[in-house]
């Protein structure tokens, strides 16, 4: 896939990119391969092993930033059969069960102990089901919990409306009947259907 079309070197849209709203899908079983590298945890559906739809922001940059990680170098650059390696690890080390109801959401992440990946990847999602739901148990990774619990965010998201439950992040987990919630777009905005840049400051 030529990802320049749509991404500059780090990662960032230089156009609109496909599949980029928020939606709610579902998968049957789904592996959470936990810190594979730079404690980017990647969720796969079972029993194929290939990354869950919308699996980061959306199709483009999630293929791009697995693409990234699987890509090693020693002496010259090589890329590692990630399926064998995910397979591997299922079968070969231990696991934990987790099966959701349908009143269950969870939310992934590549970054959850990252403190701004927090706030514009996680939190915004939370806003977001505070908006259009009712009353929800939403799984969300363990790393989240100690800012969640800090004074302003308690306020805002400790409620009646959200029951939290948290996974471990440091386990490898298999999650059965899997409703989630993909990650919003905040890379850039749109007005009146174009991308809003940034505006250089002129020089004096």
């Amino acid at each position: 896939m030529n990802y320049s079309r749509f991404l500059d070197i780090h990662g960032f849209p230089i156009r609109k990119t496909p599949n980029n709203k928020i939606k709610l899908l579902q998968e049957k079983r789904v592996f959470l391969f936990s810190k594979f590298i730079r404690r980017f945890d990647i969720c796969l559906i079972l029993t194929s092993f290939d990354l869950i739809k919308n699996f980061y922001h959306d199709k483009i940059l999630s293929k791009y930033y697995l693409d990234k990680l699987r890509t090693i170098k020693i002496f010259f650059s090589f890329k590692i059969c990630f399926k064998l390696l995910a397979i591997f690890n299922y079968y070969f080390f231990q696991r934990e069960k987790i099966i959701l109801k349908d009143n269950e959401i969870i939310l992934f992440g590549p970054y959850s102990y990252n403190y701004s990946h927090t706030l514009h990847e996680f939190f915004t999602r939370l806003i977001y089901l505070k908006k259009k739901y009712k009353k929800l148990n939403i799984f969300i990774p363990n790393t989240l919990k100690k800012i969640l619990y800090s004074r302003p965010y308690k306020f805002i998201f400790l409620n009646k409306i959200f029951n939290f439950k948290f996974y471990n992040t440091n386990s490898n987990i298999e999650f059965i009947n899997c409703n989630y919630l993909t990650h919003p777009n905040n890379r850039w905005i749109l007005k009146k259907k174009k991308k809003k840049k940034k505006k250089k400051k002129k020089k004096l």
